[in-house]
């Protein structure tokens, strides 16, 4: 291959892996607007995507040329960001966040038909439960109300069978207590 069809097709791989640099800094972008970490892990995670994206661009220049670090190389890496930032950003950024739309939706409905099994069993046993323990509770109060006055004769009744046995022991004691 001559030299200046190898440095044309570095350029053009270049190019590609700007854009290919931009592409995954986009997923990185939204990925960090959904979870909204605090700065210092921004930083932090900033610094280790760009090394990761910096390790990408080196392996691709030792396939393309070697390793050859040229004016053009930058250039192509330039150029390759620039179309990708210019018409592609806003199309991916659209398309990720409606892919991650799609995937929630998808894993709700998923959550939906899995806990269909629960809700029905709650809708066959719980819920009857507990209408069955509403009318048990309303019917005692219902009972209660009515045994008012009952209770009140038993309370009455039974205040006075323990003033006669108290009253009884008492004289037992006095009649039985030990004299010193």
């Amino acid at each position: 291959m001559s030299l200046l069809l190898e440095q044309v097709t570095t350029f053009f791989m270049l190019m590609g892996a700007g854009m290919l640099m931009a592409f995954v800094f986009d997923i990185y972008r939204v990925a960090r607007g959904i979870k909204r970490p605090p700065k210092l892990i921004t930083h932090i995670l900033d610094f280790i995507i760009w090394m990761i994206l910096a390790i990408l661009v080196f392996f691709l220049l030792i396939i393309g040329n070697w390793g050859e670090i040229r004016l053009y190389v930058f250039i192509g890496i330039i150029i390759g960001l620039g179309i990708y930032f210019k018409f592609l950003t806003r199309h991916v950024i659209r398309f990720l966040l409606a892919l991650i739309a799609w995937i929630k939706s998808f894993f709700r409905f998923l959550l939906k038909v899995l806990s269909y099994p629960v809700r029905l069993a709650k809708a066959i046993v719980i819920i009857p439960i507990g209408i069955v323990s509403f009318i048990l509770a309303k019917a005692l109060a219902i009972l209660l109300w009515l045994t008012k006055p009952l209770r009140g004769l038993a309370v009455k009744g039974y205040n006075w069978v323990y003033r006669r046995i108290r009253k009884s022991l008492l004289k037992l004691k006095l009649l039985f207590g030990r004299k010193k």
